[in-house]
């Protein structure tokens, strides 16, 4: 992928293999993350945060999965990608009126695969990563993860993609003929030295890679003729994403008050919540304690003790809901 491919005064490299050659299988997923977190350190994964087995832990790989701080968060894809095509550029080179050929530049890497039978919005929202300054790091069949080593060895970072490359798009079902997709395509960064380019096996890594889960987006509303008052509050939790016209998809299930659910009041103190009950799917009712007045704010809580990396969490608004005196 480098642009560079000849070191002043290096010579000739010996090019014996070894007899366990580390090899990636085919790419069956990716990891979305930014190259840098909002203070400006690269974002990796370093060897201290093996534990003292090797061995990277579910609860690592949920921390980062579940990371609050959005810079430092990993996005994988759903699923697993299918019909994974591997392309590269044509070589840059100049040809002389002798016919001496020179090399000028190595070809770029390109990926493209299809994500079958996911909702078309999907499409939208990996074009919008395209924004930012971001990298891959790719996970194979195996579930293994492969990244680009930094040059003392300690860090292994998301692989820089060329951010005005990447392209995803939603192709519709052919009857009969084909099922429906989004596809994703990207050329990686000429800047990328393959050399560096190091894996994670997936002996060493607890939970199986192709089973991670990115979290979703969530909405948080006030129930539809429901009064809101110091002691109860009426609340609908719906996934932003998916269902169909005036029917979305419920989020069920979220009812621990203590671990689920953060309530402030106008200062931004704690509202103490005694129960939260689920009438109907996605409808929560909230009984709360101490009386508040005014405005409060509601949000839902993700990556408590005890999630794991292929728990389908949820990052919810901030409902601010005004009581009824």
């Amino acid at each position: 992928m480098s642009a560079q491919f000849c070191e002043c005064g290096s010579g000739l490299n010996n090019l014996g293999s070894s007899s366990c050659p580390s090899i990636m299988k085919t790419i069956k997923k990716h990891i979305f993350v930014s190259l840098y977190d909002g203070d400006g350190n690269r974002n990796s994964i370093n060897l201290t945060d093996f534990d003292a087995n090797g061995i990277l832990t579910d609860s690592y790989i949920a921390s980062k999965l579940h990371e609050e701080d959005g810079l430092k968060r990993w996005y994988p894809t759903p699923n697993v990608y299918e019909n994974v095509e591997s392309t590269r550029t044509d070589t840059t080179t100049e040809e002389f009126q002798s016919g001496l050929i020179v090399r000028i530049q190595n070809g770029v890497q390109t990926f493209m695969g299809s994500l079958v039978q996911v909702e078309e919005s999907l499409a939208a929202r990996i074009l919008s990563n395209g924004c930012s300054d971001f990298g891959v790091y790719e996970i194979d069949k195996d579930g293994s993860i492969r990244g680009e080593m930094s040059g003392d060895g300690s860090e292994l970072y998301p692989i820089k993609i060329n951010k005005g490359s990447l392209d995803s798009y939603s192709v519709p079902e052919v009857e009969g003929t084909s099922v429906s997709r989004v596809m994703v395509t990207f050329q990686y960064d000429g800047t990328v030295s393959e050399i560096n380019l190091k894996k994670i096996a997936n002996s060493q890594i607890e939970p199986n890679m192709l089973q991670i889960a990115s979290m979703i987006d969530g909405t948080l509303s006030e129930t539809e003729g429901q009064t809101q008052s110091s002691s109860t509050l009426y609340v609908d939790f719906d996934a932003k994403y998916g269902g169909t016209f005036g029917s979305n998809i419920p989020i069920q299930g979220k009812t621990d008050p203590a671990t689920d659910w953060s309530l402030l009041d106008s200062t931004l103190s704690p509202v103490v919540i005694s129960t939260v009950q689920e009438p109907a799917k996605g409808k929560y009712v909230f009984t709360l304690t101490g009386s508040p007045s005014g405005e409060v704010s509601l949000k839902y809580l993700f990556g408590g003790v005890g999630v794991k990396s292929t728990d389908q969490e949820v990052e919810s608004n901030t409902l601010k809901i005004t009581l009824a005196p």
